[in-house]
């Protein structure tokens, strides 16, 4: 449940297409509000980005892998989605994402390191403590906007998923 206001308001104006998501900046509004990343729920992901089966076969596997991250102890609280899932392209290789994540009691650093380092097909991420920090996850964040936005010429966009 969301509790913060801020975050409230801004989910409240979440992209009502995918065409509103790729626009990277809107000059009729002044504030962060129309800017990417474009902050969207889950449910945004399968309205908007789910026309096809590639791309549902694709976020069911971002759905378990985050469902597997529980086993870890850690909560993925966010995700910065980018690259070809959020743009047009009728069958993306793969979702690019940076999961952003909290520990629960219990967590274990070197099985969490295996399960990172390990590959699976459809999927591309980084991760990154939500403690860590506001440098790294300031710099993190640069190098996913910047990775993601438009990248070889073409539209783009990116996502943070709560």
């Amino acid at each position: 449940m969301i509790s913060d206001p801020y975050t409230a308001y801004i989910l409240d104006r979440q992209p009502a297409s995918l065409d509103a998501a790729l626009v990277l900046f809107d000059e009729r509004s002044k504030g962060p509000d129309a800017s990417s990343p474009h902050v969207v729920q889950h449910e945004w992901l399968e309205r908007h980005l789910c026309w096809n089966e590639k791309r549902k076969g694709l976020l069911a596997g971002f759905d378990g892998f985050l469902a597997e991250t529980q086993r870890f102890a850690i909560t993925v609280e966010a995700a910065l989605i980018g690259g070809s899932f959020v743009s047009r392209k009728d069958e993306p290789k793969d979702i690019d994402f940076l999961a952003v994540y909290t520990t629960l009691p219990g967590f274990d650093p070197e099985a969490l390191s295996e399960f990172v380092v390990a590959k699976r097909p459809g999927l591309d991420w980084r991760f990154i403590p939500s403690d860590a920090g506001v440098l790294p996850l300031l710099k993190i964040s640069m190098f996913c906007h910047l990775l993601y936005e438009g990248r070889k010429g073409g539209e783009g966009s990116l996502l943070l998923v709560l």
